[in-house]
């Protein structure tokens, strides 16, 4: 069988269930879907249960000064932290209106269809520049995995909040050294005065990189 006849066919079942009212497990997203944050943090778009179809849009920003793309990846799973959530997708939002860090406006967001087709998007708003994936098979998982999966989440709940609150701390921290090097030490006149805090704001910065 062949991808198209596939799609086709399992279009086909989907559309006997409903008709014959029957609670089937894609009719309802059964684990989170999102995208990653400051690196591994998983940000919930489209949340679990939700009822298909569906379409779910969050705003998101850049966190580099001047930043022309991002990377948007899509993932299903209920865990805090994205490495352990399932990677169904990704691909590069470019060409993005460079601006300073924070003042980009983008917008995630993740459709999923009656036939259980998922199209996630990434849009510029300031240039309505959109790129966009199509994964027709998002759903692999089976009832048992899925409830598997759902006991994992709640067991590593504590351990994934301490780890996020870390990140987040860091990635605040790391902000906060590099408004520190852009905007006060150009008002040092001292040479060696700018140097030794310039030194000690990029041991600062090591020392958080090194910690997570």
């Amino acid at each position: 069988i062949n991808p198209d006849e596939a799609v086709s066919i399992g279009a086909a079942k989907y559309a006997e269930y409903r008709s014959k009212d029957l609670v089937n497990i894609s009719d309802v997203t059964p684990l989170n879907l999102g995208t990653t944050i400051l690196e591994n943090i998983f940000d919930i778009i489209v949340p679990m249960n939700s009822k298909i179809p569906l379409e779910y849009t969050s705003p998101y920003t850049t966190i580099d000064d001047f930043q022309e793309y991002i990377q948007f990846d899509v993932r299903q799973g209920n865990r805090e932290l994205s490495s352990e959530n399932s990677l169904l997708g990704q691909f590069i939002l470019d060409g993005i209106s460079p601006m300073p860090a924070g003042e980009a406006k983008l917008e995630g967001t993740i459709k999923i269809d009656s036939n259980g087709i998922l199209t996630a998007e990434a849009t510029d708003l300031k240039k309505k520049k959109t790129r966009k994936i199509i994964i027709k098979n998002y759903q692999r998982l089976s009832r048992k995995e899925i409830l598997k999966l759902k006991a994992q989440a709640d067991k590593y709940k504590t351990e994934d909040d301490k780890k996020v609150e870390r990140i987040m701390k860091n990635y605040e921290a790391i902000r906060l050294i590099n408004k520190s090097k852009q905007y006060l030490t150009p008002f040092i006149t001292n040479k060696e005065i700018k140097e030794d805090l310039i030194n000690a704001l990029n041991n600062f910065e090591e020392e958080i990189l090194s910690k997570e």
